[in-house]
């Protein structure tokens, strides 16, 4: 996106923001007081019940106002985390930055360790967006370094070690340092077994995928591409299924079987329409 473009989506963004501002749902208002009620503190119960509004930055502003205000700091540190998630996919990479780092600030404040792994990772991921790969580094370690630390940690806690750790890997791939992002990749796919994430498992042999690949390993990349698709039959996300797909239309290229990747490419154009 251009600079000009993305001015103007923040412009956009910021004009409905204040033109509905006083256009809040009473369903979602109820919503609101009845969760700053019984004040969940997990993300995962707090994302059970506003997932379907996630991408919805008027009710997310409402929702963190109504927490801050009421201060219940979890439902704080969530609705901010998932603004800087609407703004990054808007690829307004500063107005994200600046979100999570208050999410993660709220959270130290909170002494919500879960939390605080949380957007740190999401650090780590924005900042490798606009490549500014040190950031990403030291984000990403800090969230495994505080995960490492905690003895009998929850799911909760070995599942965002694993994004740490992934993120780990796909700074190595992004500085063209593949064999070392190889080994971050499998070992991750070993502690994801562990908890049976078919996600993590999805993603992460997507990236073990692109690696080899990268190595012109091309057997090694498609086997690990399918394997991608085949976990992803039970995760279900689109985004997997749009780029395992192309990893294996880049290496049928690579292995000069030009139509069978236009084949595959083909097939991608009308599910890459509706992608997030």
């Amino acid at each position: 996106m251009t600079a000009k473009g993305t001015m103007l989506c923040y412009f956009i963004a910021l004009v409905f923001n204040i033109a509905n501002a006083q256009n809040i749902p009473e369903d979602f208002k109820k919503v609101t007081d009845s969760l700053i009620n019984v004040a969940p503190k997990t993300y995962y119960e707090l994302s059970s019940v506003l997932k379907l509004n996630s991408g919805d930055t008027v009710l997310l502003r409402y929702f963190t106002n109504a927490a801050t205000v009421k201060n219940y700091r979890e439902g704080q540190i969530f609705a901010l985390n998932e603004l800087g998630k609407s703004y990054r996919n808007l690829s307004l990479f500063n107005e994200s930055i600046s979100l999570f780092k208050k999410a993660l600030q709220v959270s130290e404040a909170d002494k919500n360790i879960e939390f605080r792994l949380i957007s740190l990772n999401l650090l780590s991921e924005v900042y490798q967006k606009t490549e500014a790969v040190q950031s990403a580094l030291d984000n990403a370690q800090k969230a495994l370094d505080l995960a490492g630390s905690i003895n009998n940690p929850s799911d909760n806690i070995k599942r965002s070690m694993n994004v740490s750790m992934n993120s780990i890997g796909s700074i190595y791939y992004l500085l063209g340092q593949y064999d070392r992002a190889i080994d971050k990749f499998k070992e991750v796919i070993k502690l994801e077994e562990e908890l049976g994430n078919n996600l993590g498992l999805a993603n992460n042999h997507q990236d073990l995928g692109y690696s080899y690949e990268a190595e012109e390993y091309l057997d090694e990349a498609l086997q690990n591409f399918h394997i991608a698709l085949a976990y992803n039959e039970i995760a279900g996300s689109k985004q997997i299924r749009i780029k395992s797909n192309l990893g294996i239309a880049h290496s049928y290229v690579h292995q000069g079987k030009t139509q069978d990747g236009l084949d595959i490419l083909e097939s991608l154009f009308k599910l890459s329409e509706n992608l997030e």
